[in-house]
């Protein structure tokens, strides 16, 4: 947990069953701080929401920057994450 909690991950995407996975969710559960989602229908499903979940990140990260007026930041935001939308490339 410590690790995740490290690179401020706060939520944890996979898949149900496998005992590694079981061990995983019982110490989120225990940890409390980091939220499990759980793919329950198809796995792509869980792709695209961490796709989505990444680009609302990257997102945040650039409109941070933009508010500060920070283009030295804004330009290394948008080169690391690259262009996750259309409205960071601009």
């Amino acid at each position: 947990m410590a690790a995740l909690r490290a690179e401020g991950i706060r939520y944890v995407f996979g898949l149900p069953g496998g005992h590694s996975v079981t061990i995983l969710y019982d110490e989120l559960a225990k940890a409390g701080d980091i939220q499990a989602i759980v793919a329950e229908a198809r796995e792509n499903n869980l792709a695209i929401a961490a796709v989505d979940d990444f680009e609302a990140r990257a997102v945040r990260l650039r409109d941070k920057a933009r508010e500060k007026g920070d283009k030295a930041r804004e330009k290394a935001v948008n080169k690391r994450y690259g262009a996750t939308s259309t409205d960071m490339s601009e």
